[in-house]
């Protein structure tokens, strides 16, 4: 243990001061080092924030047109039969049972000339 004569000591005294003082200035450096660590992870997740919105907004964008194309492809197949002339009831059920998303050609056999 120290004498109290130690702390009355100008130059200990003058000693402690100095190393309690580079103490706290490396304290404090590596705090201001943590923020801007910290605030680059904070740029870099907003960054991938951005990024995830706008890759969710794409996605949606070509579903919708992905969704559209279908029912074109679906109508059209529609508008075909019609054109051949009467439709049974053969052929309603038939296209009736395919689902929306998956469009197929009618096997509906063309007509003699």
């Amino acid at each position: 243990m120290q004498d109290v004569h130690d702390f009355l000591d100008p130059d200990c005294t003058q000693v402690a001061l100095a190393n309690l003082e580079q103490r706290v200035t490396g304290l404090t450096l590596a705090v201001e080092c943590q923020s801007i660590q910290l605030g680059r992870i904070a740029d870099i997740l907003a960054d991938l924030r951005n990024r995830s919105d706008w890759n969710a907004a794409q996605v949606g964008e070509l579903l919708r047109i992905l969704a559209t194309g279908i029912r074109e492809l679906r109508e059209t197949q529609i508008y075909s039969l019609l054109d051949d002339g009467p439709v049974s009831v053969t052929d309603l059920v038939k296209l009736q049972s395919v689902p929306a998303d998956r469009p197929e050609a009618s096997h509906r056999p063309a007509k003699a000339a």
